[in-house]
């Protein structure tokens, strides 16, 4: 399967671990995903009506919904009080007071942490940020990188309306040769991206999951 963007592959002996898990169901569903069939990446939809068709629609129907004064009032106030700016700081920071890594790591991490919120411009539009997030459920980003050096990480961050792209993921299966009986021995995530809004058919841009950051609010109901 041909991806665009970049991935962080695994490692031989962790690829060799996964396909020793002993799994006799598909993993749950626990975030806003699309399931296909395994086989192929024009596999047949899962419950295609009720999930990928209404996703984009019920982020259109909440940022309808945030026209009425009422509720356009009680997102500000939620807003207002999550996102505060005082003495020219950010409103959040990255805390690893509890981790095991090396000061040195630490101090990597803290770097760039802000090195991101700097690509955001988080300082002037971290209000606008968490609204839209807040609004819609989810939030996705583009993590660009430049291909002829991938070392020097993130490049830039680039904003996706939600309704333009889509999670895929393709459970993995195989029978277990002594019991007869299917297994999971791993699973497989990409996005479809398309700049028309439809998702629905896989037609569109396949983006490896490394390239995407995702944010669910994580209420699928």
């Amino acid at each position: 399967m041909q991806l665009f963007g970049f991935e962080i592959t695994r490692t031989a002996a962790e690829e060799k671990e996964l396909q020793n898990l002993q799994a006799i169901v598909p993993q749950n569903q626990d975030e806003a995903v699309t399931e296909i069939a395994p086989g192929g990446i024009y596999g047949t939809y899962l419950d295609l009506e009720a999930s990928a068709k209404t996703e984009a629609d019920l982020v259109t129907r909440y940022r309808e919904m945030v026209l009425q004064p009422e509720c356009d009032q009680a997102v500000e106030d939620i807003i207002n009080d999550a996102i505060i700016m005082e003495n020219n700081a950010y409103p959040v920071e990255i805390v690893l007071d509890e981790s095991n890594l090396s000061s040195r790591v630490k101090q990597l991490i803290r770097e760039e942490f802000n090195n991101l919120l700097a690509m955001l411009d988080f300082g002037n539009k971290g209000y606008e940020i968490f609204r839209r997030w807040y609004v819609d459920g989810r939030v996705y980003y583009q993590l660009v990188i430049d291909k002829d050096k991938p070392r020097e990480g993130i490049k830039q961050l680039r904003y996706i309306d939600p309704r333009k792209i889509r999670k895929m993921r393709e459970q993995k299966k195989k029978t277990d040769a002594r019991t007869g009986n299917d297994v999971y021995p791993d699973i497989r995530e990409f996005y479809v991206y398309n700049p028309k809004g439809s998702t629905n058919n896989q037609m569109g841009i396949k983006i490896a999951p490394d390239s995407i950051c995702y944010v669910p609010s994580g209420l699928v109901d």
